[in-house]
């Protein structure tokens, strides 16, 4: 059993659930329950053995690949085989190119509540509209805009149709 104290955090500021990385054993990543340090940290796990990749880094001076598990939410979700469990949310970005020509992409994925990671869950997309559609399940503000969820506000209603 990793004691929190050996981790370190993913986001100092994230509320409720929160993510923490061993950097000295493979970034291996956790979730700690609520935020509550009397809680145990679940190891996320792939088939038995801690989830590989999920905070890494592969940079060197003219390429940059980044893979990062960035938020955490417990939740219901369907599984891979349809049935409704409880367990979390991950959402994961990704950041990849030469400096100056970078691409990111956005991943969703659930988790069991013991840890086991549900590859058959998993959404991927290279569009910002994916995570923020998803950040009313996080209850976060995931890309900074300052609104949680597509913020109708930023649409001009059309007044005349011309043809």
């Amino acid at each position: 059993m990793v004691a929190i104290s050996d981790l370190t955090a993913v986001r100092v500021n994230e509320s409720g659930d929160q993510l923490y990385y061993d950097p000295n054993n493979d970034n291996n990543v956790y979730i700690l329950k609520d935020g509550d340090t009397n809680n145990t940290p679940i190891l996320i796990t792939d088939y038995g053995t801690a989830a590989y990749g999920l905070y890494s880094d592969y940079s060197s001076s003219d390429y940059i690949s980044k893979r990062q598990v960035a938020a955490v939410e417990e939740t219901t979700y369907t599984n891979s085989e349809g049935n409704t469990v409880s367990g979390y949310v991950l959402g994961i970005y990704s950041t990849y190119g030469t400096t100056g020509n970078l691409d990111t992409s956005y991943e969703l994925v659930y988790v069991s509540s013991s840890g086991v990671i549900d590859w058959g869950t998993s959404t991927y997309s290279t569009s910002e509209s994916s995570i923020i559609n998803a950040e009313p399940e996080f209850n976060e503000d995931l890309n900074g805009d300052g609104f949680i969820g597509f913020d109708e506000s930023l649409l001009t209603q059309k007044t005349t149709d011309v043809t």
